[in-house]
């Protein structure tokens, strides 16, 4: 519309009050719309107070599916952890063809109990056999015993919806008992999974929000414009799907003709197609993307790789 976008910045302080106050700070300055927060617990504070205020959010990280069930002006641009346990369970038995799983979920974190149940349901539902499922304490550093049936049950890939430590030590401490399936993992895994598995790690693989080679137009662009300004720092992946919520909002406005936060929610809900740096975006009724896909990376000769964009049945 002619106009150019003024960010402005308020700090949540990573807590939930004061990432309440940073709504109602952004409400008083009469934004038009929001992107944010990053973590989960810190947009279930934003959300109610810009759904009660009528504006429009979109979060880059939060993937708690409760996030967006919170008021129909509430949008991300990363998938959710249902989406991303059903998501690997397709990954392993369609695209890597295996057919029997074990999964391994740490009970602690509502993040790994998640993924574990899409994962088997998921998993289940394409035909496959889930032919072990247990559960540790994410504080544990010994897993003999839960790792012991593998030997005898040898299934095709193992499943674990940890974090980089208790993953990578679970993946290790099995690599020396022998245990030869793949593994697999979740965004949580992150590239640090590597300096607590080793050389065990080789051959597994996890799915990630983005990745600098993936085959998207927008995100060539998005790389060229980064690489101009902060030369070769390093790249968060809420970064591109922050990225990605500013030029969803920009869309909007286009559409929409219009700087009134309703009109840019309503575009922004009929969003589709939309060609983003992580993907492509069409909102559901959750305001969550519907089926955009993730990029798998795959351990090989001692680093992560990326080996495809994927997008599940």
């Amino acid at each position: 519309m002619g106009r150019h976008l003024d960010l402005v910045v308020f700090d949540n302080r990573s807590t939930p009050l004061d990432s309440k106050q940073a709504a109602l700070d952004a409400v008083r300055r009469k934004v038009v719309g929001v992107v944010g927060a990053v973590w989960s617990t810190h947009s279930l504070a934003v959300g109610p107070v810009l759904q009660k205020n009528h504006i429009p959010m979109i979060s880059p990280g939060s993937t708690a599916p409760e996030v967006t069930q919170k008021g129909d002006y509430l949008f991300r641009t990363c998938y959710t952890d249902d989406f991303q346990g059903k998501l690997m369970a397709d990954f392993a038995f369609s695209d890597s063809g295996y057919r029997r799983a074990a999964v391994l979920t740490n009970f602690s974190e509502t993040y790994s109990k998640i993924l574990a149940h899409y994962f088997i349901t998921s998993f289940v539902f394409d035909g496959g056999e889930v032919v072990y499922k247990e559960g540790y304490i994410g504080s544990a550093a010994d897993f003999k015993l839960l790792l012991t049936p593998l030997i005898a049950l040898k299934p095709d890939v193992v499943f674990i919806p940890g974090y980089s430590q208790d993953s990578g030590l679970i993946i290790k401490q099995a690599r020396n008992m022998g245990i030869n399936a793949t593994f697999m993992g979740g965004d949580a895994w992150e590239t640090a999974i590597a300096d607590f598995a080793g050389k065990g790690l080789e051959g597994s693989y996890f799915s990630t929000f983005w990745h600098p080679k993936a085959p998207y137009h927008r995100n060539l662009m998005f790389l060229r414009h980064f690489r101009a300004n902060y030369s070769d720092r390093q790249i968060p992946a809420y970064v591109p799907l922050a990225y990605d919520a500013v030029w969803l909002f920009a869309d909007a406005i286009d559409r929409s003709e219009s700087l009134d936060p309703v009109k840019i929610r309503d575009a922004l809900a009929a969003t589709r197609d939309f060609a983003g740096a992580t993907g492509r975006y069409s909102f559901n009724a959750n305001g969550d993307p519907d089926k955009k896909g993730a990029s798998i990376l795959k351990f090989t000769a001692g680093k992560w790789v990326f080996y495809k964009a994927f997008e599940p049945r």
